[in-house]
């Protein structure tokens, strides 16, 4: 067998090709992890005194492949049990358990992953072998090798905390990946949670009202932007969301509900970028408004340029569209956490007139008008926003 191994497996079909059950076809199957996608890799891969065995998974999409491919390894680990056998790339039988720290190391290993030192002030390359713990900051970084994406960073660490806790079932035999599991996912929620001149994504400023604290998270896509000057909407939005399921479903992460409620603050109580700092708050994102002049489509991203902070659409307009009513169900799953549903913020963004309201009305006035959009914001003709599931939420309020 050869040392190492790569293959790339169809993009269309899962990494996962066939699960071995006693009791049902393996064709009936196929559909168990559908996210693990990527090429598979016979490279021993170590980390914590853990080794991986057989083959692994590298997942295509960096960290945020991995997120998916660890939440959907997490879910068969539950319905199916460790000892289920997996046969990945067509001939390499693998347990699930296994599998899933497989990976998880390979995803380490062999991705472009530092940790930060502070007497260096940067990121260090992880070493095959070495050992992290929950002290550490641990990121995938971008072609700078500086921390970029919060998104992932959070997705990982709640898949991670996911996957740890049906590790555990597992007994004694199990102890060392569920705490290996357990460091990954903290170190991982410690480079979004820590200032950016400290090797962080975190952005924290005092609000207009002088006493709460206000934060912006970064992350982009591009691996050659400047994260601490640029950034994404929803991006931003799957933070704080993912920040409370965290703290909702871990009570070790009770303490990340102050750091959610922080990221709301920043959208509806934050200081206008313009005057303060480079970082926006919801309003900054209004863009053109909608049909009829009502409401205003919500844009993309913003860019803190030396000339000022400006926001920009997408070159795909359809995504425009896709992306503002994705805004839209990540701040209405939110806003309906008891937690937050509570706060001066969510007073602020379920006012009538604020910027939450003049997004909702543009696409609103889409479904009454039957227009699409604009050139730089179209809308899918079949999807009415204003009955799905966050449509009528904000119908509630508005």
């Amino acid at each position: 067998m050869h040392k190492f191994l790569t293959k790339y497996l169809p993009t269309c079909g899962v990494a996962l090709g066939l699960f071995m059950s006693s009791n049902a076809s393996a064709q009936s199957l196929v559909s168990e992890a559908p996210m693990c996608r990527g090429r598979v890799s016979l490279r021993k891969s170590c980390a914590n005194g853990l080794c991986s065995e057989g083959a692994s998974i590298v997942s295509q999409g960096g960290w945020h492949g991995l997120g998916l491919c660890i939440r959907d390894l997490r879910d068969l680990l539950s319905r199916k049990g460790p000892q289920s056998v997996a046969l990945v790339g067509g001939k390499y039988k693998v347990r699930a358990d296994q599998l899933a720290l497989n990976a998880m190391l390979s995803g380490i290993m062999e991705a472009k992953i530092g940790r930060w030192s502070d007497r260096e002030k940067r990121y260090l390359p992880l070493a095959n072998g070495d050992r992290i713990s929950a002290e550490d900051k641990v990121a995938i970084l971008n072609s700078k090798r500086h921390a970029f994406n919060g998104m992932s960073q959070t997705e990982l660490a709640a898949s991670l905390d996911g996957l740890a806790r049906v590790s555990a079932r597992g007994g004694a035999g199990a102890r060392k990946a569920t705490e290996f599991y357990k460091a990954v996912s903290q170190a991982a929620l410690n480079v979004v949670i820590t200032p950016v001149d400290r090797g962080g994504l975190a952005t924290f400023i005092t609000c207009t009202d002088g006493a709460r604290r206000c934060a912006w998270y970064h992350s982009v896509t591009s691996q050659g932007a400047n994260v601490a000057r640029r950034g994404a909407l929803n991006q931003h939005l799957h933070v704080v969301r993912d920040l409370l399921r965290l703290a909702n479903g871990n009570k070790d992460f009770g303490y990340l509900t102050d750091y959610a409620s922080y990221g709301l603050n920043q959208l509806f109580i934050g200081p206008d970028g313009e005057q303060v700092s480079n970082i926006p708050t919801f309003a900054t994102f209004l863009g053109p408004k909608g049909p009829q002049g009502r409401g205003a489509f919500l844009t993309y991203g913003f860019d803190a340029k030396p000339n000022g902070l400006t926001t920009y659409f997408l070159s795909q307009a359809q995504k425009n569209c896709h992306y503002a009513i994705h805004d839209l169900d990540l701040l209405a799953a939110i806003l309906k956490q008891p937690t937050m549903a509570r706060t001066i913020a969510a007073a602020k963004a379920l006012s009538t007139g604020s910027a939450v309201f003049k997004a909702d009305q543009a696409l609103r006035a889409i479904d009454d008008t039957g227009n699409s959009g604009s050139s730089e914001f179209v809308c899918n003709p079949s999807f009415n926003y204003g009955k799905s599931a966050t449509g009528r939420f904000f119908a509630k309020h508005f």
